[in-house]
């Protein structure tokens, strides 16, 4: 008997299924001020959405290829997110103990963390991989706007 080795489903269900498991990571460490971890995640999730991305090879003088170029402007935002993230780590960690200044620099790392998160479900929704925004659900009904042409 042979078998198919033919995936059966869109490759894009494996995504879906990734992408579940690491946005259900991102709260916890959010919550418990583990920014680190936190940013962490998010990394992952940005290089699972942004796997289609175009690269330029770039060439050393004999030819060789050394590095690549990531050049859309998704990654563009993505790394200048990412940068603003990681200076505001940098701030924090030289920032001495129990000081303003050091409550300040966590917030601004913070801040900078959301800006970050929520750019890259946006930019998941762009893609149409993550959840729909309807009006119209079986759970609305139970608050009398079902049905009503919102």
């Amino acid at each position: 008997m042979a078998y198919d080795s033919t995936p059966s489903r869109d490759s894009s269900l494996g995504l879906i299924f990734r992408l579940n498991g690491l946005w259900s990571k991102v709260d916890y460490p959010a919550e418990k001020g583990d920014y680190d971890s936190w940013n962490n995640i998010l990394d992952r999730i940005f290089v699972n959405l942004d796997f289609a991305d175009d690269y330029d090879p770039i060439s050393n003088e004999s030819g060789k290829i050394v590095d690549v170029e990531l050049d859309s402007e998704d990654y563009k935002i993505y790394k200048m997110l990412s940068e603003k993230v990681n200076a505001a780590r940098i701030i924090y960690k030289q920032t001495k103990d129990k000081t303003k200044q050091k409550f300040m620099a966590r917030s601004k790392w913070y801040d900078e963390l959301m800006k970050k998160d929520r750019w890259i479900r946006k930019f998941m929704q762009r893609q149409k991989l993550y959840l729909k925004i309807t009006e119209h659900t079986p759970g609305s009904s139970l608050f009398g706007s079902f049905g009503k042409g919102k």
